[in-house]
C-alpha cells in the first residue's frame, strides 16, 4: 500500500474516532492528549509503510546519561507498547511505538496511540521530578 493510501487511512481512523490533529511540517500528524504530544509520522521500509508513533516526553533533560538510562532500562522493563528512549544530542526522552500500514487495522492503531498518549501523560511528571527538563505541554 502507497504511503499516501496509509495516510487516508489513517487519517479516516483518526476521524471516525473524533480526534483531531495538526499537520506536522513532515506531512505527518500530531494530536495533543493532556500533557502529551503525539506524532504519528509514516515512512517506507522496504515496499511497505512504516507507521512511526512517537511522543517526547521530556526535553532540556538536565540529568547525567547514566541516571537517564537507568530510568530509559525501568520503563522498557515494564512496558507492554513502545520503546522508551533517550536522544542524549537533543537531550529529549521519547517514548516510540512502529506499526507496518499496509494491513492496518484501527483496534491495532487506536492501542498504540491510546498506550503511548497514556505512557507519555502518565510518566512525564514522575520522570520530569526525577531527570528535570520540559514535558510537552505545561499546563
Amino acid at each position: 500500500m502507497t504511503r499516501q493510501r496509509v495516510y487516508k487511512q489513517v487519517a479516516a481512523i483518526l476521524e471516525a474516532n473524533a480526534l483531531t490533529w495538526t499537520e506536522t511540517p513532515t506531512g505527518g500528524m500530531f494530536l495533543r492528549f493532556s500533557s502529551a504530544g503525539v506524532a504519528i509520522e509514516l515512512s517506507n521500509w522496504g515496499k511497505q509503510t512504516l507507521i512511526q508513533i512517537s511522543a517526547d516526553v521530556l526535553s532540556d533533560v538536565q540529568a547525567v546519561t547514566k541516571v537517564v538510562l537507568k530510568q530509559m532500562n525501568r520503563l522498557n522493563m515494564a512496558s507492554q507498547f513502545g520503546r522508551w528512549v533517550y536522544y542524549r544530542d537533543s537531550r529529549t526522552v521519547s517514548v516510540e511505538y512502529d506499526l507496518l500500514g499496509d494491513h492496518l487495522q484501527e483496534n491495532e492503531l487506536m492501542t498504540a496511540l491510546a498506550a503511548l498518549a497514556r505512557a507519555a501523560d502518565h510518566h512525564d511528571d514522575q520522570l520530569q521530578s526525577v531527570l528535570g527538563g520540559h514535558r510537552a505541554f505545561e499546563e
